[in-house]
């Protein structure tokens, strides 16, 4: 039940990408990269939590979350709601005794979270634009931390990219569970459009993120060919993967992308924020 509630996978990954947007930035390994990843997760931790108290009723509908504590009703909401805002606000003043600037913005990605993309995602599919930017905020969090600069072309690119690359990331999770959603009531033009339509709004979205990443060594790594052709292959893996599966007319609209493309992209991209 534990596991279940709090999520560990993914708040882990949501404070993997922020010690990587601190690392990037100059942040010295030591406590204070440890106090930022705890803030993190104690943030992360709250907002999962929150997020199932939030949407307990509608997640009893779906068979992807109806075994979730609040969702099956064994643990009281009230319990649920008290330690996550706890978590939460523990987290958030960590952050903000950290650096001022990542305390305010983790407190507008958790309000962006639960005020504007939960009630949003229940009206129109468009709530994949604030709930992408909730994902790719993370790493500008650690990178703040790390004492970077708001104006740095590496953080602009690097949290563009990140914004870019949560939209097919998110299709991929919707599409997986669309029966469920369609049950649920949630992202309600999801289940008018044809596969057709939908494999080319993903062949848009892959290609604006093809096309800047090619920005990469223009921007924020000129130098030598051999970067240019990391950079080259690496703007191209995604749209080429989905091309090869695209062809399939059977496959799932987002075949390829979540067969190891998208993990590869990222893991590529960070290590270039990292090394360069």
């Amino acid at each position: 039940m534990i596991r279940a509630l709090l999520r560990p996978s993914l708040c882990s990954a949501v404070a993997i990408s922020a010690l990587v947007g601190y690392l990037a930035a100059g942040g010295a390994p030591g406590p204070r990269m440890a106090w930022l990843a705890t803030g993190i997760m104690l943030a992360a931790t709250g907002a999962t939590i929150l997020n199932q108290w939030q949407e307990r009723h509608i997640d009893a509908l779906m068979d992807r979350t109806r075994h979730r504590p609040l969702a099956c009703g064994r643990l009281n909401p009230r319990v649920a709601l008290g330690a996550g805002l706890l978590s939460a606000l523990a987290g958030i003043l960590l952050l903000t005794v950290l650096d001022s600037r990542s305390g305010w913005l983790t407190l507008c990605v958790f309000l962006l979270y639960h005020l504007i993309y939960t009630p949003l995602k229940r009206h129109t599919i468009l709530a994949l634009l604030p709930g992408s930017l909730c994902g790719a905020l993370p790493p500008v969090i650690g990178w703040l931390t790390g004492g970077g600069s708001w104006q740095s072309p590496r953080l602009v690119i690097f949290s563009g990219l990140m914004l870019l690359w949560q939209i097919p990331h998110s299709w991929h999770i919707l599409l997986r569970g669309r029966r469920d959603l369609h049950r649920a009531g949630l992202f309600p033009e999801l289940h008018r459009l044809p596969p057709s339509r939908l494999r080319q709004l993903i062949l848009v979205w892959i290609s604006a993120l093809t096309t800047a990443t090619l920005a990469i060594p223009v921007l924020l790594i000129p130098g030598t060919p051999t970067i240019r052709w990391l950079v080259l292959g690496l703007a191209a893996w995604p749209l080429a993967t989905l091309i090869i599966h695209r062809r399939k007319q059977e496959r799932h609209p987002v075949a390829g992308w979540q067969d190891g493309a998208g993990v590869f992209y990222l893991g590529a991209l960070m290590s270039l924020l990292l090394l360069y």
